[in-house]
Parts: structure tokens; C-alpha cells; sequence
């Protein structure tokens, strides 16, 4: 066997599947999948990813492939290393029918008590603006549901105007009522379903097939502009996309984007695809336990298999 051999078999071994997330969890994980998907990278990050991704060659035993091979066929493994994430939840200052009443934020970096302190005032006033149906949509979140079954899922990001002019932009896993109604979510959310909506604007993305800017024209003639990961296309071809995407990660064939860790120990990132026609898309969502190192520092994934092997 290769002298790499029992290291590989150290570093591959599964971990342990951890509990299914509450609610709580459940509804960060859908918000954090808007932060992550409309935040730019960071400077360097291109440069940071050629450093930090290990590509090792290892050779396996023809018959552990396949009864007819002879000699070794080598796998490529990328091993990404993991960072940290640091969350801060709270709940909410009003509690709003049809929301979740609670806030939370997460970065690389625990929050100072003052930045705690100003984080909570700038979310009480988002409190106030959101009772009272105020707030833009600025971008629909769609993809598979983070709980792992079949279901699609949208999620909203909000822009609130402050008093002091300060923009702010979150994701919201639900709207209330009144926002609902006053940014006419549904009406835009069945034109989405059809197919319908002009691009104005796309660009590269890490997530999605791409950053796009749709227009939607409203039955009163009014246009609204709005940010979203994929292309105009009905419902039906998006979930086409992500049950794609499920059967590959079933298989571990994706690689991982910047992957860290919650206080959970769930680990977290932008999973990129390549399809059977050749588009590749990006993911926010949970890492399978099965691709992280038994000492939970690292993600594993084969970069390609042999399809005897699959």
C-alpha cells in the first residue's frame, strides 16, 4: 500500500452525524444562507484558496476499485482548511405576527460588548420599521432547504433605511404581513415561478449560476428590480438544479468555499457543483459529516473519481 495510506484512512474516517437543527437553528441557517450568498469575498481571496488548497495524490488497490482493474488508479483529494464562526443572536425588541422575532449576525470575529450593544439598537430600530411594513426587497434567496429534504425554499433580503441615512441589509427567513403586502412579495413570487422577469444586469457570483438583477412588471405597470442567483426560469427548472446538486453532494462531488464552523460544531460553506451540462453552481449549506476530518479541521472531498469507483 501507498505510505500515505493510514494517514488517508485517518484523516477520511466518517464523523459522527450530528442531531437535527431546532427551529432557531433552522431559521439562522436560512438567513445566514442570504448574508453568505450576497457578501462579497474578501480582498486576496482567490490568492488565500491557491495557498490553502492542499492537493495530495494518493494510490489505492486495484481491487478495491474494480475486480478487472490492475495496478493503482489515483484519486485527488482537496483538503480545505476550516475557520471559525462566531454567531450573536438575540431576540427581538416587538413582537410582529407572521415574523420570527429574532436577530442574529455572525462574523470571523467574536463581537466587542460595544458592538453588541450597537447591534441591538440598530435591530431595534429595523424592529420598529418592519412593524410597521416598512423596508425594500432587494433580493430573493432560493435553494434546496437546509433541512435536507426535497423542498425548495425562498428566503428575502430586506434593505432598511435608518434614521441616520445608514443602510441596512438583512435576510429575512419570513416578512410580516405588512411588508408582504406592501412590496407585493407573492405577486412577484408567482411572476418568479412562471418564468416571467427581464435581466438588467448580471455579473459572476460565488453563489447561484450567477448574480442577476431581474425586472418584474407588477399588474398595475409598476417594475420592480430585484436581485437573484439564477436566471429567469420557471420553478421547475430551478428544483431541477437542486436535485442535482443533492445527488452530488450524496456523492461528495463538490468542492467547498471557505468553510467554517458554528459554535455547534456544524460545519458551513459555498458548495460548487459542475452539472451533468457542464454549468457550475454554488450553494450555501451545512458540509456533510462525512467530508470532515475526524478532528474537524479540515473538509475532504475527492476532486474526481474514477467512474468504476462511483
Amino acid at each position: 500500500m501507498c505510505e500515505h495510506d493510514a494517514q488517508m484512512k485517518r484523516l477520511l474516517g466518517s464523523a459522527a452525524m450530528r442531531a437535527e437543527p431546532d427551529p432557531m437553528r433552522m431559521r439562522l441557517a436560512r438567513e445566514r444562507m442570504v448574508h453568505l450568498a450576497g457578501s462579497r469575498p474578501a480582498a486576496g481571496s482567490a490568492r488565500r484558496m491557491i495557498l490553502t488548497l492542499c492537493l495530495l495524490v494518493i494510490t489505492v488497490s486495484a481491487v478495491g476499485i474494480a475486480a478487472t482493474q490492475t495496478g493503482r488508479d489515483c484519486i485527488r483529494w482537496i483538503f480545505t482548511p476550516i475557520g471559525a464562526r462566531y454567531e450573536f443572536t438575540h431576540e427581538a425588541t416587538i413582537t410582529t405576527p407572521g415574523s420570527t422575532n429574532l436577530w442574529g449576525t455572525s462574523g470571523d470575529q467574536p463581537l466587542t460588548p460595544q458592538e453588541i450593544a450597537a447591534t441591538k439598537t440598530r435591530h431595534a430600530e429595523m424592529d420598529r420599521i418592519k412593524q410597521a411594513g416598512g423596508g425594500r426587497l432587494y433580493c430573493l434567496f432560493e435553494g434546496p432547504h437546509p433541512d435536507g429534504s426535497s423542498r425548495h425554499f425562498t428566503s428575502f433580503g430586506i434593505e432598511y433605511t435608518l434614521a441616520d441615512g445608514t443602510v441596512e441589509r438583512v435576510g429575512q427567513g419570513m416578512l410580516t404581513d405588512k411588508q408582504k403586502a406592501n412590496v407585493r412579495v407573492d405577486e412577484i413570487l408567482a411572476l418568479r415561478d412562471a418564468g416571467a422577469g427581464e435581466i438588467i444586469s448580471q455579473q459572476p457570483w460565488r453563489t447561484g449560476l450567477g448574480q442577476y438583477t431581474v425586472r418584474f412588471t407588477l399588474s398595475d405597470g409598476r417594475t420592480v428590480d430585484v436581485v437573484v442567483n439564477y436566471p429567469p426560469g420557471t420553478r421547475e427548472e430551478r428544483e431541477a438544479i437542486f436535485a442535482e446538486t443533492r445527488e452530488l453532494k450524496r456523492q461528495l462531488r463538490f468542492v467547498v468555499d471557505k468553510p467554517d464552523k458554528n459554535a455547534e460544531g456544524d460545519v458551513w460553506g459555498v458548495l460548487r457543483y459542475t452539472l451533468a451540462d457542464g454549468r457550475e453552481v454554488g450553494i450555501v449549506e451545512q458540509v456533510p459529516a462525512e467530508a470532515v476530518t475526524p478532528d474537524g479541521n479540515h473538509v475532504a472531498v475527492p476532486e474526481s473519481v474514477p467512474a468504476t469507483a462511483r
